[in-house]
């Protein structure tokens, strides 16, 4: 019976094991692959996330906004509702036929794109470390392919109100995930920004992504706040705050280069 005690112990914590090595675990990366698909000549802006970009929630206040400071534009976007950044980065090398693929964005040769990830890695308590590491994996797979990163800052949701929410398993995994991978504190927001930050300029990066500052569209959540739906998502006025402020950054990027201005309407 001792026996029959230790060996169930032992498959327990081997599937424990696993499901740790499978969650925390960084991705590689992963190889390029080449196109062949014709460039478009309308200016192209791409847009990549988690449910922040799903039902085209940004698409139109961005290609209006441009197209009232003289820029015609095609937005194509793709968003996985739940994605933390690793699958951020997976889902620009799936297949087409994975409804979560979006090789389509890459494959449109977009001259930006912007990616909004981040906020299931702060709730999950992923680590800051997980966070950088599969932004620079996703930052580094558009420039390879020629197209300018447009990063939103992690947006500075309530963290600790959403684990209110959640059954006493996972609020126990998060505490503990916290503990491990920031030093006990819940609130990461913060840490995670800062983790980011530190990446760019050690891999050599700022000079080459824009950054949108996600506290000028939105302040930090609060219950309060006409601007969020819950806790980790925007209400319609919040997505409006944070789509002017995109276009915004963009207008100022395209003035700069005479390629835009002279196709100008």
């Amino acid at each position: 019976m001792t026996t029959l005690f230790i060996g169930i112990g032992i498959i327990l914590f081997s599937i424990f094991l696993v499901y740790l090595l499978r969650r925390f675990s960084h991705a590689k990366t992963i190889p390029f692959y080449s196109l062949d698909t014709k460039k478009e000549s309308i200016l192209t802006i791409g847009i990549i996330g988690d449910s922040w970009v799903t039902r085209k929630k940004l698409d139109m206040i961005l290609h209006d906004d441009l197209l009232k400071n003289g820029f015609s534009s095609k937005i194509i976007s793709s968003g996985q509702s739940g994605a933390k950044s690793k699958s951020v980065y997976h889902n620009l090398f799936k297949d087409h036929s994975d409804k979560n693929s979006s090789k389509f964005i890459i494959e449109s040769q977009p001259e930006f794109c912007i990616v909004i990830a981040g906020v299931n890695d702060a709730v999950g308590q992923m680590g800051s470390r997980y966070y950088a590491h599969h932004m620079r994996n996703i930052i580094k797979t558009l420039l390879h392919y020629q197209i300018r990163p447009v990063v939103v800052s992690l947006p500075n949701v309530g963290i600790r109100e959403m684990m209110k929410g959640m059954n006493v398993f996972k609020q126990y995994r998060n505490i503990i995930s916290a503990y491990v991978n920031n030093k006990a504190i819940v609130d990461n927001v913060m840490s995670y920004r800062k983790k980011f930050n530190e990446m760019l300029v050690r891999e050599n990066l700022k000079s080459k992504v824009i950054l949108v500052d996600y506290d000028k569209a939105c302040e930090e959540f609060s219950v309060d706040s006409d601007l969020y739906y819950n806790p980790i998502h925007l209400s319609p006025k919040g997505n409006e705050n944070l789509g002017h402020l995109i276009a915004d950054t963009l207008v100022k990027e395209l003035r700069k280069d005479t390629q835009f201005t002279k196709n100008k309407l």
